[in-house]
């Protein structure tokens, strides 16, 4: 199998490598969709003291279940699945009070272990046990690899307490702008207002949903 693999800085080698083998409670998967997040781009041109080289980036992804190892039950070979980003330790102070979103011992896809940016991945127990979404049709793989940044968007737009006859701005219009469009339209925000940088992502936006689309490179966004 093919991996691109980070040894640091612009460091990018696409290597042949050996398709991993499950130990008890690991699965294998065959990725279908590796999303590229903003994330991946920054470790690649800066690094990140939080990347443990070499490693294989990606951490938005989806695909087919290649091989499954002993003691897992609820995943089959064969299964189109979605993997989350990140698995939690358990048992850190933010874990024991419900915070696993700020866990200190992290397993996380591009980071600590291996991503998806390879043709198959070795899904480690701990994701196992936290749960494999399982994805209902094989033309649903491509948007299931976006289900991390858009729960990522759920998660602001409900923090945000975004509801009908509120008021929205957007600043920015990459993917996660876009997103934030998409779902406060969906939470029934009254105004949409997208500001960014670019006329095709700008256009894109109020196909997703917002009312108002201001390319701050010609016009002052305040004044308008």
């Amino acid at each position: 199998m093919l991996a691109a693999v980070l040894y640091g800085i612009n460091s990018l080698v696409i290597e042949e490598r050996v398709i991993p083998k499950p130990n008890s409670g690991e699965i294998v998967v065959q990725v279908d969709t590796s999303g590229l997040c903003p994330s991946d781009v920054k470790i690649l041109r800066y690094g990140s003291s939080l990347v443990k080289y070499p490693v294989v980036l990606g951490h938005e992804f989806s695909g087919i279940v290649y091989a499954v190892g002993s003691d897992v039950a609820d995943v089959k070979e064969g299964e189109m699945v979605n993997i989350p980003a990140d698995a939690y330790c358990g048992v850190c102070k933010s874990c024991r009070v419900g915070r696993e979103n700020i866990c200190s011992n992290p397993l996380s896809f591009g980071y600590n272990i291996n991503g998806a940016h390879q043709d198959y991945i070795l899904v480690p127990k701990e994701f196992v046990k936290r749960g494999i979404f399982k994805v209902p049709d094989k033309k649903l793989l491509e948007e299931a690899s976006m289900t991390e940044p858009l729960a990522c968007v759920i998660h602001s737009v409900e923090v945000a307490k975004i509801s009908p006859n509120k008021n929205v701005v957007i600043i920015g219009d990459g993917p996660m702008g876009l997103l934030h469009a998409l779902v406060s339209k969906i939470y029934g925000a009254n105004k949409v207002i997208l500001i960014g940088l670019t006329d095709w992502k700008l256009k894109l936006g109020k196909e997703f949903g917002a009312t108002h689309a201001i390319n701050s490179k010609y016009v002052d966004a305040l004044k308008e």
